[in-house]
C-alpha cells in the first residue's frame, strides 16, 4: 500500500532557533510520527496510506494530526512559558503546500503564559513511547492551573495534576513489588505514599517555597479549625508518635488543640499531648515536614470539600487578601510539588 508523505508547520513571530525536541511522536502502535519543536516554530511530519485535505487533518472526530499538535504546543508552552504569536501555518501533503486560516483558532493561544515551567529534557518524555502519555495528562492540567482565572479552579487543575503524578507514583512504587501491584490502592494509602515520597525525595523548590512561609501571616491564616475537626484518632496517634517533628507545625496543631479534643465525649487530657510538647519544645525547623503537611493534610481536606461540594464554590470574590490570598500559595506549593515530582519520576517509567 502506498504511503502519502505529510507535513505541518506552525511558524511563529520570534527570532529565536532555540530546539528543544526532535523526534519520534507516539500515538499507537503502527503510527509513529515525526515532530521538531523549535521556539520559532512546530513541525509535524507523517506518513499515511491515503492523502488527507486541512478538513480531515484539523476537523474529523478522531483526527491524530490534531492531537500530535495539541500535545507539541503542550510541550512547548511548559518549557517555553508562552506561545508567541503565529505567523502562518502551513500544510503540505505530497510535496502540495497550502496556508490554513488559523486566526479563529490560534487567537485562544494568544495570552497563554505560564511561571512555573519544566526541564525540556523531563517534559520530552511525553513523546517518546506509550508510556509518557500519563505524563502528558498531568502537564495539561499543570499548565491549565496556571491560564484559568478563577484562583479556586487553578487550585483544583493543580491538585488533578498533583493526583495523576501521585497515582503513577503509586503504581510505580507498587510494581517494586509484584504480589501487590494490581490490588485496588485506596486514596488514603495513595496520600500516605505520596507523604512517604515527598520525604524520601529532593523537593528543592517545594521546601525552599515553604520554608519562606512567615508565621504570621501564613501559619496562622490557615483554617485550623478544618484541620483539626477532620483529624482522625488514628491520624492522631500518628501525629503523636512522630509523624511531624517542625516545632512550628506541631505548636499550630497544639495551640488549637481544643477543636479534636471537644469531639470526644470525654474530653482529651494534655498528656495525650505530652510528645508533641516535648517536641515544640526542641525548637526544630523540618520545611520537608511542612510541604508533607501542606499537601497531604491540608490541601487534600480542601480538594475533597470542594470535588464534593461540601462548601459554596467562591464564585465573587470581593476582598482578594482575605479569600484567595492563601489559595494562590498553596497553588504555587502544589505546582512546585509537582515539578519536583515530575524531575524525579520521569525518569523511572514503568
Amino acid at each position: 500500500m502506498p504511503k502519502y508523505h505529510h507535513n505541518l508547520e506552525v511558524k511563529f513571530i520570534i527570532s529565536d532557533e532555540t530546539q528543544y525536541y526532535c523526534g519520534i511522536s507516539f500515538f499507537k502502535k503502527n503510527v509513529v510520527d515525526q515532530v521538531d519543536v523549535c521556539a520559532n516554530r512546530i513541525t509535524i511530519s507523517f506518513d499515511r496510506s491515503k492523502k488527507l485535505n486541512v478538513a480531515d487533518a484539523f476537523h474529523s472526530p478522531n483526527s491524530i494530526i490534531r492531537y500530535e499538535l495539541q500535545r507539541a504546543l503542550c510541550f512547548y508552552l511548559v518549557v517555553h512559558g508562552t506561545i508567541p504569536d503565529v505567523e502562518s501555518i502551513i500544510y503540505t501533503c505530497e510535496g502540495k503546500s497550502e496556508s490554513i486560516e488559523h486566526e479563529v483558532f490560534t487567537n485562544t493561544w494568544k495570552n497563554c503564559d505560564i511561571s512555573v515551567t519544566l526541564p525540556v529534557e523531563k517534559a520530552r518524555v511525553i513523546f517518546e513511547s506509550e508510556k509518557g502519555k500519563p505524563f502528558y495528562v498531568i502537564i495539561t492540567h499543570f499548565v491549565k492551573a496556571q491560564l484559568v482565572l478563577f484562583s479556586h479552579d487553578r487550585f483544583r487543575a493543580a491538585w488533578s495534576a498533583l493526583n495523576g503524578l501521585y497515582t503513577y507514583i503509586d503504581s510505580v512504587e507498587r510494581s517494586k513489588n509484584s504480589t501487590d501491584s494490581d490490588q485496588y490502592v485506596s486514596e488514603e494509602t495513595k496520600i500516605t505514599m505520596l507523604s512517604t515520597v515527598i520525604k524520601e525525595n529532593d523537593m528543592m523548590l517545594a521546601s525552599t517555597k515553604v520554608k519562606k512561609l512567615d508565621a504570621e501571616s501564613f501559619w496562622k491564616q490557615l483554617n485550623w479549625y478544618l484541620v483539626l475537626s477532620n483529624l482522625s484518632d488514628k491520624k492522631f496517634r500518628k501525629l503523636n508518635s512522630g509523624l511531624y517533628s517542625d516545632a512550628l507545625l506541631l505548636e499550630s496543631y497544639y495551640q488549637h488543640r481544643s477543636i479534636y479534643n471537644g469531639k470526644k465525649q470525654e474530653k482529651h487530657k494534655d498528656e495525650e499531648w505530652s510528645i508533641i510538647i516535648k517536641k515544640i519544645e526542641s525548637r526544630k525547623k523540618t520545611p520537608i515536614d511542612r510541604l508533607r503537611f501542606l499537601i497531604c493534610d491540608y490541601c487534600y481536606v480542601l480538594r475533597n470539600k470542594s470535588v464534593h461540594a461540601v462548601r459554596p464554590y467562591p464564585l465573587f470574590i470581593i476582598s482578594e487578601d482575605v479569600e484567595t490570598k492563601i489559595e494562590k500559595t498553596l497553588t504555587e506549593i502544589v505546582l512546585l510539588t509537582i515539578k519536583d515530582l515530575f524531575i524525579v519520576y520521569s525518569g523511572k517509567i514503568i
